[in-house]
């Protein structure tokens, strides 16, 4: 705790000097429910993530109950009690109602890991405990639940495979397929590795084959770089190589404006940026600046009514900026000091003395604006 008052007392004397805050209202529409719905948004989560994190409680709870008198099941149930009334602050006032937007960025949703912790390991002991486990053995309760969950996976990915338009939780099936076969199929290794857990020799064989099946569960998943709900969209190669021949080829004080719905030029090409959505403000004194040039990029006076979740918004930037003119462009560019224009497609016209040749990408262009034609109206008056 003392490590903790220090830095949030010094935390507090370091902030910048306060300006005009945003509107609660419009701090939730922007921050909340436009930038950060996974977050902070309990509405807007799936409901697979719903039932994978409430359906151990009822059973930590049917065993809580039965062994108050043990010291350590009394100290798990105060740990609990407190990471629970958090958890329910957070949905109360930052998640039904939107009270304080200090407490929107306390982020208290992260606590309930310590919640699913523990009662995982009161589901578990639940079920080694229950009459069930001791006639048959926890391990055989284990083998029927792996193998009824493997089967439950790859029904659901049959039934998803058989819709040409699936919504929902069936297109969250298609788009992670992979890694859920790879998750059933372990569930299925699983079965005869706990089944034969008495068998000495099918036990050293069958715990192999488990151990296989989990290996290569964390290969596949470390290939396609997620394993969860939210899959964060990642910029294409193209766009990374051109980052990478503008951290070689350009001025390291040049500005560049990009489509708003990339993430790579300021981590890899280590150039500045107009704006992108990723990289939102914090504070709502800081997020009106943020906001502004995202909407004068886009020429969008109301960011609102981009659409939702994450990955979809992205899209929907991208494309509302491939369809800007080339004048607004340029002039945008100019008001904010950028020197250089990235876009996905060739401008042509009077723009072609502009285009910067990089390594033969067909897929994304540079412009530098000190090559733009003279007869290209400039803004006058706009200052960066």
């Amino acid at each position: 705790m003392i490590p903790s008052a220090l830095n949030i007392l010094y935390a507090l004397h370091s902030r910048p000097p306060a300006a005009t805050p945003l509107p609660l209202v419009d701090f939730v529409n922007l921050y909340v429910r436009l930038r950060h719905p996974h977050h902070y948004d309990p509405a807007t989560w799936p409901l697979a993530l719903w039932l994978t994190f409430v359906w151990p409680i009822p059973f930590a709870v049917i065993v809580a109950t039965r062994r108050t008198r043990w010291r350590a099941w009394r100290r798990a149930i105060e740990v609990n009690a407190f990471f629970f009334a958090l958890l329910f602050v957070a949905l109360l006032g930052a998640g039904v109602f939107y009270v304080s937007e200090t407490l929107i960025q306390m982020s208290l949703y992260r606590f309930s890991i310590y919640i699913k912790l523990f009662t995982c390991i009161g589901a578990a002991w639940w079920i080694m405990d229950t009459s069930v486990g001791r006639k048959m053995g926890s391990a055989r309760v284990f083998a029927i639940i792996s193998v009824i969950v493997a089967c439950c996976g790859l029904l659901a990915l049959i039934y998803a495979s058989t819709l040409s338009h699936p919504t929902g939780l069936a297109s969250f099936i298609q788009q992670n397929k992979g890694t859920l076969f790879a998750f059933s199929f372990t569930c299925a290794a699983a079965f005869p590795a706990f089944l034969f857990s008495s068998q000495p020799a099918l036990r050293s064989a069958t715990y192999l084959v488990t151990s296989a099946a989990i290996v290569a569960l964390l290969v596949f998943c470390w290939h396609t770089g997620h394993i969860g709900f939210n899959i964060v969209p990642e910029d294409d190669a193209a766009y990374v190589a051109l980052c990478q021949w503008t951290r070689d080829n350009t001025p390291s004080d040049a500005v560049f404006l990009v489509p708003p719905s990339e993430q790579a030029m300021r981590l890899i090409g280590r150039r500045a940026i107009v704006v992108n959505f990723k990289g939102v403000a914090q504070l709502s004194s800081e997020i009106p600046a943020w906001r502004d040039r995202l909407q004068n990029v886009l020429q969008l006076p109301d960011l609102t009514t981009l659409p939702h979740p994450f990955a979809q918004t992205l899209q929907a930037i991208r494309a509302r900026y491939e369809s800007l003119p080339p004048q607004h462009l340029f002039d945008v560019a100019v008001r904010y000091g950028a020197r250089y224009i990235v876009i996905g497609h060739e401008l042509g016209g009077q723009w072609k003395s502009a285009r910067v040749g990089v390594d033969g990408s067909d897929s994304w262009f540079l412009y530098d604006l000190a090559r733009a034609p003279a007869d290209v109206s400039r803004p006058a008056g706009d200052t960066p």
